[in-house]
């Protein structure tokens, strides 16, 4: 008995040595997805993204995109724009813009935004939070422009509707600006280079009218991005 036992093992031997090795696998690979699975759990207890897209519209023909990204980590958001134009007048003309601006407890913290415009970069701003004062540079050259807490920019115009808000920091301007309504949901931005007019559905921002001398742009959130946008 004991013979026949020992040629059994001797036999069977590799087989049993590729079922102990596949179960070895089976239970590897069960206790990494369940721990992919922990993993994921805790990042997506932790980060919440948003993402809206506008297109850009000139008259009646669309000429580019604008997308943003809002990104919470705990006490942490952060703000990314891209935009991006071709349009025509007389000549063709290309223009991208990013800017990017982290908050730290509701706080504006730091940021930086440049331009493009036909592949040369046209500008480049920063802005940082020191001390309780915030600091703004412009193509290197750095300068003081406030110890006011800033806790609204115009990052936030496009997550949350202004009411009550009289002023909104732009870091590409290096300032606040002034903010009104002017309807209901409704509201009235002024800037050096012209007024944006912003309306508002369900505290998100569905279209931007950006009136300037050379021409008149519209920045109309596209239907899908809306309704993702309205279930966070």
């Amino acid at each position: 008995m004991r013979y026949l036992y020992y040629q059994f093992i001797k036999n069977w031997q590799p087989l049993i040595d590729i079922i102990v090795i596949q179960e070895t696998i089976k239970t590897f690979a069960l206790k990494t997805k369940t721990t992919l699975f922990i993993i994921a759990i805790l990042i997506s207890g932790s980060l919440a993204a948003q993402n809206i897209r506008y297109n850009v519209v000139k008259g009646s023909k669309t000429i580019g995109s604008m997308d943003i990204n809002r990104i919470q980590n705990g006490n942490s958001v952060r703000y990314d724009i891209k935009n991006d134009v071709e349009f025509t007048l007389l000549f063709s003309f290309t223009s991208v813009y990013w800017l990017s601006e982290t908050f730290e407890n509701g706080l504006l913290q730091k940021g930086d935004s440049h331009n493009l415009f036909n592949g040369r970069k046209q500008k480049y701003t920063d802005v940082e939070r020191v001390d309780g004062k915030y600091y703004v540079s412009e193509d290197g050259v750095r300068s003081y422009i406030t110890s006011k807490d800033v806790s609204y920019t115009v990052s936030n115009l496009y997550f949350t509707e202004p009411v009550g808000i009289t002023e909104v920091f732009s870091q590409w301007f290096g300032k606040y600006l002034t903010m009104k309504k002017i309807g209901d949901h409704f509201y009235e931005m002024t800037s050096p280079d012209g007024v944006n007019t912003y309306k508002y559905k369900d505290g998100i921002c569905t279209e931007v009218k950006v009136s300037r001398d050379f021409a008149t742009f519209y920045f109309k959130i596209q239907e899908e991005s809306f309704a993702k946008a309205k279930t966070y």
